[in-house]
């Protein structure tokens, strides 16, 4: 059976988080969940689906994120989590994904 290699979800992963009509909060955990695990990230993916380099395309996902506002990010993952999860996404999962966005665009894990 095929499947697809944990560099290969996770940038794919990070192409949905834009690629999406909105911004779906589920992407943002997911990707918060690859990223604070240090998940490789496979760059040729997101080169190809982009068209832009990993750098800029962090770059932007950044930018979306901030711009998001806080209150809605339980919408969708509410029923999903945890009540001490729900206080880390009300509280920190914006901010955490950031930081850790910086991280990566700095410091990439490539394959």
């Amino acid at each position: 059976m095929k499947v697809m290699t944990l560099p290969d979800m996770f940038s794919n992963k990070l192409c949905a988080l834009l690629n999406r009509k909105n911004i779906v909060n589920r992407d943002i955990f997911d990707t918060w969940f690859l990223l604070s695990r240090q998940t490789i990230v496979n760059e040729k993916i997101i080169e190809e689906r982009i068209g832009k380099s990993l750098q800029d395309y962090l770059q932007d996902c950044i930018e979306a994120i901030e711009n998001l506002p806080d209150k809605s990010l339980l919408d969708g993952l509410g029923e999903l989590v945890s009540s001490e999860m729900k206080t880390f996404v009300r509280n920190k999962l914006r901010s955490e994904t950031i930081l850790l966005l910086n991280f990566y665009k700095a410091f990439p894990i490539l394959n």
